[in-house]
């Protein structure tokens, strides 16, 4: 089971941040892939570990693109542990735009990697 976020109408140049957070001894992998699309064109960025966690992983918004990032966590301990998968926008202002988004997952080792879906539609170009 995953989880879906989406921000519509992103002010052009705000940030989005990503964080993915576990227990301080870690016993968790993580990674996301984040796609760029124009309508025209897509673009495809493959986000490690050690670039979302703990984070924040800024992603610069520009006008007239959608953002997908699909987060996925797969826990490696024996016992179940919680990962928060964590995000939000930051308007050129440095105001935040919309509600933060957060979402916990609980596993352990042997279950199948959980998955969260954050979209972010930026204000048309022109």
């Amino acid at each position: 089971m995953g989880s879906l976020k989406i921000w519509l109408r992103v002010p052009d140049r705000s940030r989005l941040e990503l964080s993915v957070t576990g227990p301080p001894d870690g016993g968790f992998v993580s990674g996301a892939r984040l796609l760029e699309d124009d309508d025209q064109n897509v673009s495809e960025k493959m986000l490690e570990h050690n670039d979302i966690s703990p984070g924040p992983l800024p992603v610069a918004l520009e006008k007239g693109f959608t953002y997908t990032i699909r987060v996925r966590v797969a826990e490696l301990t024996p016992d179940p542990i919680t990962v928060a998968i964590d995000a939000r926008i930051i308007k050129p202002n440095g105001d935040p735009f919309g509600k933060d988004y957060s979402f916990s997952v609980t596993g352990k080792n042997g279950d199948d990697p959980q998955r969260a879906t954050i979209i972010a539609v930026t204000e048309k170009a022109g």
